[in-house]
């Protein structure tokens, strides 16, 4: 939401150079240990979910794959809801969809919410995945 709302005026290539000028300063900012302490130092313990504990490499991938599950299904079910039918009706003309009473702003902010939480979603499945944080999967490499 703190990217969406500088974005909704910009369309396009605009709005996506902003996300990755975002992305830049969380990566050299945000996401450094040295700035800040709640981000682990050493690597987590074994983690588990609903009492079961996540300790092999299968386990780890059909938690993965359930969460995959359970993303696809959710969007599925919200692409044949009111808010997925706005979505898709956005890009193609803002006017209309205007004319037909949505709430422009408030649309583009529920996407951007429903993406930011998808990829937070991963990163912390990421996270589980090497049993720890890493910097450097976050970090901007010069080329």
């Amino acid at each position: 939401m703190v990217v969406g709302i500088p974005t909704l005026r910009l369309d396009g290539m605009f709005a996506a150079v902003t996300t990755l000028a975002f992305s830049l300063a969380a990566s050299g900012y945000l996401l450094v240990r040295e700035e800040f302490s709640w981000i682990p130092q050493s690597q987590l313990g074994t983690p588990s979910l609903f009492g079961l504990s996540i300790t092999s490499q299968s386990a780890v991938f059909e938690l993965c794959l359930g969460v995959l599950i359970l993303v696809l299904a959710a969007l599925h079910g919200l692409r044949h809801s009111r808010t997925g039918r706005v979505l898709r009706a956005l890009p193609a003309n803002q006017r209309a969809a205007a004319g037909y009473g949505v709430r422009v702003v408030g649309a583009k902010l529920t996407a951007f919410a429903i993406s930011g939480f998808i990829a937070g979603l991963a990163g912390c499945l990421l996270v589980v995945v090497n049993q720890q944080y890493e910097e450097t999967s976050f970090l901007v490499r010069s080329a």
